[in-house]
């Protein structure tokens, strides 16, 4: 079957106080996939991590944010739509944004937060191919974390969540989460407890566990505020390596095809 139907963003904008027309951005996807095939006899399908704990995110950052004085530069905090259905709230934005993205110092992405407890790292994906892997180490150790990166994954992360089509489009835009050594659980008390929930991507038992820690979730939100501020605060704005391998899909649509074409 096939069905139209209009989702929006939500978005929030604290003005800044001397560098208004600058904007750091909080993000995460607000989209699950709901009622679907039955798994065990559940079709409802939460999206409990995936993503309303990012979300419950981006709120909880802007509650702060609001209850302190203004910033140099603004923040936009937006809950996106349809990021199951292909990034369409996240595309949507980076193709109509609010503020120029030349104007986008950067995005922070949360996709997912991590309920076992605190880590020594964090991960900021696509980091490595922008100029700022120097930078974010500092920041980073300043919180006493350590910087983890990689390239572009097989499982092709990398273009499948909302910081991508603002890469595409030359913005510094990065998911942020926890990584390194687990601190607060053992490695076998993590694994145990991931075992009790089982397969939870894209299934109906993407719920809420009563065995959750939430420090790690916390440390994530202080991660968050920590970057955040730093560049709302107005430090000197990343920038994204020509030669990155996050280039804009081809519009289909703009293709021409004939009866027999087979190009």
């Amino acid at each position: 079957t096939y069905r139209e139907f209009t989702s929006p963003n939500v978005i929030g904008i604290l003005p800044g106080a001397s560098m208004a027309d600058e904007v750091v951005i909080f993000m995460g996807h607000y989209d699950h996939l709901g009622v679907g095939r039955a798994i065990d006899g559940d079709n409802i399908y939460n999206g409990a991590v995936d993503n309303a704990s990012g979300t419950a995110a981006v709120i909880c950052l802007a509650r702060v944010f609001a209850s302190q004085p203004a910033t140099k530069r603004s923040i936009l905090f937006m809950a996106v739509t349809g990021e199951e259905s292909g990034l369409l709230g996240s595309e949507f934005y980076s193709a109509h944004p609010v503020f120029p993205l030349e104007k986008t110092v950067v995005a922070l992405n949360k996709d997912c937060c991590n309920f076992y407890g605190r880590r020594d790292g964090f991960s900021a994906f696509p980091i490595r191919y922008t100029n700022a892997i120097p930078l974010f180490e500092k920041l980073g150790e300043e919180f006493g974390l350590k910087l983890h990166y990689g390239g572009v994954d097989r499982g092709g992360g990398a273009f499948r969540s909302d910081h991508f089509p603002f890469s595409a489009r030359g913005s510094i835009a990065l998911n942020i989460g926890l990584a390194g050594k687990n601190l607060t659980m053992t490695d076998e008390e993590v694994q145990a407890a991931r075992e009790k929930v089982g397969r939870w991507y894209h299934q109906p038992n993407d719920e809420v566990y009563p065995f959750w820690r939430y420090d790690g979730v916390i440390q994530e939100m202080e991660l968050l505020y920590h970057l955040g501020s730093y560049f709302a605060d107005g430090a000197e704005p990343p920038q994204l390596d020509p030669e990155n391998p996050f280039k804009p899909a081809i519009k289909i649509r703009s293709m021409k095809y004939t009866r027999g074409d087979n190009q």
